[in-house]
């Protein structure tokens, strides 16, 4: 079993993707939240990385 530290996750802990990912199917309402969550998360780090990288974007 990998740990989220193998994956370059951090040391979160041990868990098992597949078994993951059959709680989630089991549960929808869940997976929608989980999957909102992932997807702002994403969002967020690429606002923060391009605002870094290119500065804040122009006013008008």
């Amino acid at each position: 079993m990998q740990t989220n530290d193998e994956e370059g996750l951090g040391a979160v802990g041990p868990f098992d993707i597949a078994e993951l990912i059959a709680y989630l199917d089991e549960h929808p309402d869940i997976r929608e939240a989980a999957d909102v969550m992932v997807s702002n998360a994403i969002a967020e780090s690429t606002m923060k990385i391009n605002q870094e990288e290119f500065g804040l974007p122009p006013q008008s």
